[in-house]
This record gives C-alpha cells, sequence and structure tokens, in this order.
C-alpha cells in the first residue's frame, strides 16, 4: 500500500545492492522503481521479529539483464530465489511477494520457492523465464491473482526437485491467469507425488507423461459433494481426459453430440474406473 513507502522499518529498494541489503537484515521491502539485474536476487532470511517477509513491488517490475543467458546453475539461475540459507542459520519461510512484475527476458528462470513453507505471491506477474515462471520444489505456496505469460517451459511447475521429499503444495485462485503459448502448460508436474488446489473446475490431465492441470469444466471438483460441472459437448468429452477418473460429474443442460467424435473415456470401461454422472 501507499503507506508502506513511509513505514521506516521497511527497507526502500531501487536496486539489487539495496534488496541484497535488505534481505541481509530481515527488512520488509517497497519496491521505489523499476530495475535491472544481472544476477539471481535471493530471499534467504526471515529472521526479523515478525518472523516473516513481504516484498511490496508498489507496481514495479525487476528485469534479468546480460548480454547472454545467465548460467544454467541450480541455485543462481533464476531471476529470484526463495530459500533457506545453506546450514540451515536462516530460514525463509513466510514469505509474502505482492504487486510486482518479474520480467526474466529470456535471460533467466523466473521466481522458484524451494523447501520453504508459506510462500505467498498476491498480484504477481511472471513472464519471460527461459523455464517455468515460477518453480515450486518442497515447499507451500499460495497463489491470488498469479499473472504468467510468454515463458518457456509454461507457467507454473510443481514438483519436489532434486534431493527433496516434499512436501510440495501448490494452490492458486480462479483469477490467476496463464497466458503460455500453445502447448505450453498452465500448471504441471513430472510426477503425482504434489499437492495441486485448484480453483472450480480445473481438473488434471496427462500429456506426454506430465500431469498438467487445466480449466475442463463450467464448474466443481470432482467430488461427490461438488461435482464437475458439464455444460458444452467440448466440456463431455474432457471426461475422458481426466489423468484420476475416479471423479462425479453434473450435466447441468441438454447438449447436442451430434457429429461430436468420441473421446478415450469410451475406453474405460474395463479399467475400474469410477464415473458418476448425474443428469
Amino acid at each position: 500500500t501507499a503507506g508502506d513507502a513511509y513505514d521506516p522499518t521497511w527497507a526502500q529498494v531501487n536496486s539489487a545492492e539495496t534488496w541484497n541489503a535488505a534481505v541481509a537484515a530481515g527488512q520488509n521491502i517497497i519496491l521505489t522503481a523499476n530495475f535491472t539485474t544481472t544476477a539471481q536476487l535471493t530471499i534467504n532470511n526471515t529472521n526479523s521479529p515478525s518472523d516473516s517477509i513481504t516484498v511490496n513491488g508498489n507496481g514495479h517490475i525487476i528485469t534479468a539483464a546480460g548480454e547472454q543467458p545467465w548460467p544454467n546453475v541450480n541455485g543462481s539461475k533464476h531471476l529470484v530465489l526463495i530459500t533457506d540459507a545453506a546450514g540451515g542459520s536462516t530460514t525463509a519461510d513466510n514469505v509474502t511477494l505482492k504487486n510486482i512484475t518479474l520480467d526474466s527476458a529470456n535471460l533467466a528462470y523466473g521466481l522458484q520457492s524451494f523447501c520453504v513453507t508459506n510462500t505467498v505471491l498476491n498480484n504477481v506477474t511472471l513472464t519471460g523465464s527461459v523455464g517455468a515462471g515460477l518453480t515450486v520444489n518442497g515447499s507451500t505456496v499460495t497463489a491470488t491473482a498469479l499473472h504468467t505469460s510468454d515463458n518457456n517451459w509454461g507457467g507454473v511447475n510443481v514438483d519436489n526437485g532434486e534431493n527433496v521429499s516434499g512436501p510440495t503444495t501448490f494452490t492458486f485462485d480462479a483469477t490467476s491467469t496463464f497466458n503460455e503459448d500453445e502447448g505450453k502448460a498452465a500448471v504441471y508436474s513430472e510426477t503425482e507425488d504434489v499437492t495441486i488446489i485448484a480453483p472450480a473446475g480445473w481438473a488434471c490431465i496427462q500429456v506426454s507423461g506430465n500431469y498438467v492441470w487445466s480449466k475442463l469444466f463450467a464448474g466443481g471438483n470432482g467430488t461427490e459433494e461438488s461435482p464437475y460441472l458439464i455444460t458444452t459437448a467440448q466440456e463431455m468429452k474432457n471426461v475422458g481426459l481426466l489423468a484420476d477418473a475416479n471423479n462425479y460429474f453434473a450435466l447441468q443442460n441438454n447438449i447436442d453430440m451430434t457429429g461430436v467424435e468420441a473421446s478415450q473415456a469410451d475406453s474405460y470401461g474395463d479399467t475400474g474406473d469410477i464415473y458418476q454422472l448425474y443428469g
């Protein structure tokens, strides 16, 4: 908020140098200008009086800079990394980023939350990553009004990651948008052992061995209490795409399937999968 800019306990940041100094001091941050950085910005210290750090971008943009892509080295390849410090001397739990755009400019990876809890993203835009816009590894991340676009590997990658046992959880809301190129997933994982809490109507399918979350239905979450809502012929076909076929569905209106090709749902008859369709 505007008041944060005048709070003397908040660090006013307009460069990589002032960012690093603020993080080292465990201060909350408010950006006072757009700035560029040629190296990763890290949040690895929430040893502040409130045991948390909030970064309020105040509508500003942090952009990756350099004449060539940053080295593809874990621990230093992201535009912003939220992680525990080496050796466990500090922690980066309870970090909030809000009102900020991170533009990786096709030079760096985007935002990573690595082995921390309670990362909160509010009105954050992630664009131009050479990987995913957001990477969630061994962390719990909650996003409201997250916006991703033009990221090489898609919007959000949710995986335990190398030498990480989890848990890994990503939650996002219906105001989040994913404007990725065709064929690039909004939210995806390479494995089943992660938790995705998605808005109503979103469901998981398998594509080329990955688990991909997409808006497939008009509403619902597939449970008996809140079945997926089907209103169109395409939504009816989407039933056959689900990675987990043990779901409930509710038809909301008459649907004309004339001329519509059968989906994979027709092949599920003998697999033990359960479909409950209510008209």
